[in-house]
């Protein structure tokens, strides 16, 4: 009786570890490009008010939170323009953890699509400052004016 022959079974590993290397090395590729989360985020990074109507302010809220492993300090948030006013709940934030941001903006004589910008400035473990930038916006739909009534038959002299 003949022997069987190893090589099928040797020719079918070498194809199947050929096979695994090649997935891990595509894998590893796809892997080393992702990108990190920043270290602070803030969920929504656009506070939409949407349709206004007659309206002088509104307010809207953001949550910040920290994807590191270390605290963070938030040192102060900046509004683009004199026309908001911010509270930030507390100012150091432990790993994983979230804070709210509240925000009051006053768009008084303002119509259309408006946007502003606000800027959380905050201090990771190294010393350096960043900048978390968020975004704010609303369609401002102008108050229809009020006209008198128009007598349809004036009256004659």
């Amino acid at each position: 009786m003949k022997k069987p022959s190893l090589l099928p079974i040797i020719i079918a590993l070498s194809v199947c570890g050929s096979c695994i290397g090649i997935a891990a090395f595509f894998y590893w590729d796809l892997t080393r490009f992702e990108h990190p989360l920043p270290p602070l985020i803030a969920e929504p990074a656009v506070i939409d008010f949407g349709e206004i109507q007659g309206q002088d302010v509104v307010q809207g809220m953001t949550s910040v939170k920290n994807t590191t492993k270390n605290s963070i300090r938030i040192l102060r948030v900046v509004v683009s323009c004199s026309c908001g006013d911010v509270k930030l709940r507390q100012g150091e934030l432990l790993p994983g953890e979230t804070t709210e941001l509240s925000m009051v903006w006053d768009v008084h004589g303002r119509a259309g699509m408006t946007e502003s910008s606000l800027a959380v400035v905050y201090v990771l473990d190294n010393g350096l400052q960043h900048i978390l930038p968020v975004q704010l916006r609303a369609n401002i739909i102008a108050n229809p004016l009020t006209l008198p009534d128009i007598d349809e038959n004036p009256v004659k002299d």
